[in-house]
């Protein structure tokens, strides 16, 4: 997608903060502010008494253990719509929701021969019939415009109401309370100036394996802001997943076709299922092969002509979303990265808390 498409994802779909929406710095401000007023208070009093340090250490670890599975649960969520009872949970009976599909589009044909003052109107009639068929607490609506200008078409469309909150606001809370929780490990530990030092592998593994969800996590916002619009500008009018499919496709019908020939042509034709690095190396061997083709095997030269437009029609999807396949690997690796060391992290946590309370 590029162009005014591109323009029009970049201004609405990845529009927001460095970290998120407004919501993303009130979980920073909620957590953090607390923490930090806790140490002051707390923490650098107690390093005078090792009763009251314990006592320190005991507390700020159950809240700090209490921040990272808040932070987990923006994963949990995301999953959780893979379970049959997630993704159905809040849907109403079938027949209703039939019935309440079939009377907006009655509504829809109302709007386009203009029987509706102005989209109040329109809402309230949209709201009456989720009401009748009983699914206002299930489905919502929004009034959209297909088209532009003179040709635009304004319709209701119906979506489901999400009854465990929007993805955003989960991951808004993830890194909010993610960053707080990885930054209050020093706290946690005392390592702030004046304090103590750690002495134990366990602690200097969760000391540094914080910092390192902490930097990923941070570069990953930073990677979800840039990369998803240069995505949408580097796909040339078809993304780069379905340019992958179309390629295997053309790969499948190249060996489909090559192998109704008999083994001489097929030799002769072998040079065009490798794929070719530039469009001047793909040319060429186009020329080489229709060449040889049309002296040795001129009955077969429309084939052969096909037979090179499917491979260079699969190698231009190749080069021309090369940039879009290199910008998803780096979101690939730094997956690869994130979510490895935060897993790892969480069963160094689980090992701490079995430490803590074994001893």
């Amino acid at each position: 997608m590029s162009g005014p498409a591109a323009k029009g994802i970049k201004g609405q779909r990845f529009r927001g903060r460095f970290l998120g929406g407004p919501l993303t710095w009130l979980w920073l401000a909620g957590t953090g502010v607390p923490a930090v007023i806790g140490w002051y208070l707390v923490a650098v009093p107690a390093r005078g008494t090792p009763g009251d340090q314990r006592s320190w250490f005991l507390w700020s670890g159950n809240l700090l253990l209490a921040l990272f599975v808040l932070t987990v649960l923006f994963s949990a969520r995301k999953w959780s719509i893979k379970l049959p009872f997630f993704r159905d949970y809040g849907r109403g009976p079938r027949h209703l929701a039939d019935r309440a599909w079939t009377s907006i589009q009655d509504l829809n044909r109302n709007i386009r021969e203009g029987k509706y003052a102005n989209d109040d109107a329109i809402l309230k009639e949209a709201a009456e019939i989720l009401r009748r068929n009983e699914m206002e607490k299930t489905q919502q609506v929004d009034i959209r415009t297909a088209g532009s200008g003179a040709s635009a078409v304004k319709f209701v469309a119906l979506r489901k109401r999400q009854p465990f909150g929007r993805l955003e606001t989960w991951l808004e809370m993830h890194m909010g309370v993610g960053i707080v929780a990885c930054l209050a490990v020093f706290l946690h530990a005392d390592v702030m100036p004046g304090g103590g030092s750690l002495w134990h592998h366990v602690g200097w593994t969760l000391l540094i394996g914080s910092m390192i969800v902490l930097v990923t996590g941070v570069l990953g916002a930073v990677l979800y802001r840039v990369l998803p619009p240069s995505l949408a500008d580097a796909d040339p009018g078809i993304p780069y997943e379905e340019a992958g499919v179309a390629r295997e496709n053309y790969d499948a019908c190249l060996d489909g076709l090559l192998g109704t020939l008999d083994e001489d042509l097929r030799a002769q034709l072998a040079p065009l299922r490798a794929r070719a690095g530039s469009v001047d190396e793909r040319r060429k061997r186009n020329g080489e092969v229709l060449s040889k083709v049309a002296t040795a095997h001129p009955e077969h030269a429309a084939l052969v002509r096909d037979l090179a437009v499917m491979a260079g029609s699969r190698d231009y999807l190749l080069w021309s979303t090369a940039r879009a396949r290199r910008l998803d690997r780096l979101l690939k690796f730094w997956k690869w990265i994130h979510i490895p060391v935060s897993v790892a992290l969480f069963f160094v946590i689980a090992l701490h808390v079995l430490q803590v309370v074994w001893y």
